[in-house]
């Protein structure tokens, strides 16, 4: 019996675990040291109450609390998962059972509680969750960008049919290289678990003029860039970033379209003479699955691709108007 006593003992001080026995009617028999510090309380403030008015509890908790009582000394085991006040203003999320205890006649005499505190574990599920969903997106706007240099491809391959020019076979070889890029930064992604790795001083003309030739728009398209700018940043994905927003110029605007690129104080922007962003429209821009043609509904994985690898940047984007092009502007600050 003593030997039994002491392996109790033993459980019940575990200082992992937050304890406490409850008569059959749920006032507090016994807590352990974890339990009383855990709320800043001393025993003898918790110790002769009920257990669902002890500090550990909100008034939310108490008709679950009084429920698990009852289902407990009916003589079930009832698991639960509950926030719990943890003193200085926090919560916590313990995962614990309510466990009957039976005398020799089978009559249970008392509820074990024990509860152990998962916030740890519960927030790396949660970031793993919001990673898995990153990198499920990341997988859908990498897809979605292999769009523009196969579609070049087709295109510069079906002109060389045409016109026996070797330029047009070139060009699709450059765009079949850009595929190839795309594919081994969906790998370095992959692995790295981040969708920036490689962050250096970039031209930004240089990148776009990338951009400008993976899109391949009609020649009648024209772009400007108004002055040089530098900016760190992941080379590969600002590509990505810049072809997103080309793209979206040339499916908006006419076959005329012009696009301007120029520095900002913290920055740089990217303009173009469309149609435009309806202001009301634009806190929605970046959401997956919203088109900016107006009238209509699409994909829209573009500019949630852009939005992604801004935030990978810790950068902020803006969507303004162009007062120089008259479509639309946007301003991405990067410092």
């Amino acid at each position: 019996m003593e030997q039994h006593s002491q392996r109790f003992d033993a459980l019940f001080d575990d200082p992992n675990l937050l304890v406490a026995l409850l008569d059959p009617d749920g006032t507090v028999q016994r807590v352990n040291e974890t339990a009383v510090a855990y709320v800043d309380k001393s025993h003898d403030e918790i110790v002769g109450i009920p257990f669902w008015e002890a500090p550990w509890w909100s008034e939310d908790h108490e008709a679950d609390v009084k429920q698990w009582i009852r289902e407990a000394t009916d003589g079930d085991y009832v698991e639960y998962e509950a926030e719990h006040p943890a003193g200085d203003g926090e919560t916590a999320v313990v995962s614990g059972v309510f466990r009957p205890v039976t005398d020799d006649s089978g009559e249970v005499t008392t509820v074990l509680v024990s509860a152990k505190d998962i916030t740890e574990r519960r927030q790396q599920k949660r970031e793993l969750q919001e990673q898995n969903k990153r990198f499920d997106e990341f997988a859908s706007f990498i897809s979605h960008d292999l769009q523009s240099p196969i579609s070049a491809v087709n295109g510069r391959l079906e002109l060389a049919l045409e016109t026996g020019d070797v330029e047009h076979v070139e060009r699709a070889s450059e765009a079949l290289e850009r595929v190839d890029a795309l594919r081994e930064d969906l790998v370095t992604t992959l692995r790295s678990r981040e969708i920036v790795t490689n962050r250096e001083s970039v031209d930004v003309a240089d990148v776009f003029e990338r951009a400008w030739r993976t899109i391949d728009p009609p020649s009648t398209t024209t772009y400007t860039v108004v002055e040089p700018v530098t900016v760190d940043a992941d080379r590969d994905a600002l590509q990505r970033l810049l072809e997103n927003l080309v793209g979206n110029s040339v499916e908006h605007g006419s076959e005329h379209a012009t696009v301007r690129i120029g520095a900002l104080g913290d920055g740089f922007y990217y303009a173009d003479d469309g149609p435009g962003i309806d202001p009301d429209a634009r806190g929605q821009v970046f959401i997956p699955g919203f088109s900016t043609k107006r009238g209509e509904k699409g994909i829209g994985m573009g500019m949630a691709s852009v939005r992604q690898i801004v935030t990978a940047h810790d950068w902020r984007i803006e969507i303004d108007d162009s007062d120089a092009l008259g479509g639309v502007r946007f301003e991405l600050h990067t410092e």
